[in-house]
């Protein structure tokens, strides 16, 4: 992702939370989003957590900017699990989309990649 793309960008798309969770190294997921979601991170991370129907019907949830702060937060400070012996790695993904708005040709070549 360029700078240009950065400061240039139109309005953000919502990222799912598994997604954004996957770009957080060694974090365990599952526990993780209970964690999140039981409120360990705050109230307003719980809020800034969006229902969104997919093209097929079902229901997941995405990341808005001040929950994806409240979790890099949480995963640097050692509130979410990490898989056994880990210790937080780098964060350069999750903190792009948390300050910035993005375009969603900016996460298509993403989606390639994880499928």
């Amino acid at each position: 992702m360029s700078l240009y793309s950065i400061y240039h960008a139109k309005p953000r798309i919502m990222v799912p939370i598994a997604r954004f969770l996957s770009w957080l190294p060694d974090l365990r997921p599952v526990l993780a989003r209970r964690a999140i979601l039981g409120g360990t991170l705050g109230q307003a991370c719980v809020e800034d957590l969006r229902r969104t129907n997919g093209a097929m019907g079902d229901e997941y949830l995405t990341v808005g900017s001040v929950a994806a702060k409240a979790i890099i937060e949480g995963y640097k400070t050692g509130k979410l699990p990490l898989k056994e012996g880990s210790k937080p790695g780098k964060t350069t993904r999750a903190e792009a989309y948390a300050r910035s708005p993005l375009r969603p040709s900016q996460f298509k070549a993403d989606r390639e990649q994880d499928a």
